[in-house]
């Protein structure tokens, strides 16, 4: 069974920072079916599997490249699977194809592991946003509690009259 070479969601975090998604993981991608070495060699699918778990997408235009990835490496499973051997509208590498159900599996594994690292940086992203939020909101707060203290110094300065004067 093909596993992500990641352990957790954390390691998604410290990805290359120069990590390319595949030419065909794009919305420009003309051709009908994926490169034949994604059906013929299984490192290159399992090579282009990886980059598509380990991408760490930063807004959701990058998100939406990956999850269309995803789900042409899925497709593509699923034609070489329903590929027939004899039929010639087909080309050859898909009806040779090392893809199948089981590389399909896999596909959809990733999908849940892309799924769950990013509700974890977004719960990490809310967490540390409402940390961030309490603490301004306590500095706002402490900021004009001190400045009330100021002018209420001052008011108070203002209202008496300095021993100076009275001749104290």
């Amino acid at each position: 069974m093909y596993k992500p070479s990641l352990q957790s969601s954390s390691d998604l975090e410290t990805s290359e920072p120069n990590l390319l998604l595949p030419l065909w993981a794009s919305w420009n991608w003309s051709k009908t079916y994926l490169s034949d070495d994604i059906h013929t060699k299984y490192a290159a699918f399992a090579r282009e599997l990886n980059i598509l778990c380990k991408y760490t997408f930063t807004d959701r235009d990058e998100g939406i490249l990956v999850v269309l990835g995803l789900g042409l490496l899925l497709r593509e499973c699923w034609r070489a699977v329903e590929a027939e051997g004899d039929d010639e509208n087909i080309p050859r590498f898909v009806r040779e194809s090392l893809l199948h159900t089981k590389r399909a599996e896999n596909v959809i594994q990733t999908i849940q592991t892309v799924i769950d690292a990013n509700e974890k940086r977004q719960k990490e992203k809310e967490f540390d946003g409402s940390a961030k939020g309490k603490k301004a909101k306590a500095g706002q707060q402490k900021g004009a509690d001190d400045k009330s203290q100021v002018e209420n110094t001052r008011s108070q300065r203002q209202r008496k009259p300095s021993k100076k004067l009275l001749g104290q």
